[in-house]
């Protein structure tokens, strides 16, 4: 499976209440695991063949 993962509990809350009720959502804590997990992606300098189709 895929890492890192961290489960959230949101108090008073269903999955659904997600997509409806803004209040409920921990944008806070969500900004706070998105900065600390996701490493800025860095060009590999693969150059791509230049191929000719006839």
């Amino acid at each position: 499976m895929a890492e890192p993962k961290e489960l959230m509990l949101v108090p008073n809350a269903v999955n659904v209440d997600l997509y409806d009720k803004v209040e409920v959502i921990p944008f806070s804590k969500l900004e706070i695991f998105f900065k600390e997990s996701l490493k800025p992606v860095v060009h590999l300098g693969i150059k791509k063949e230049k191929r000719l189709f006839i």
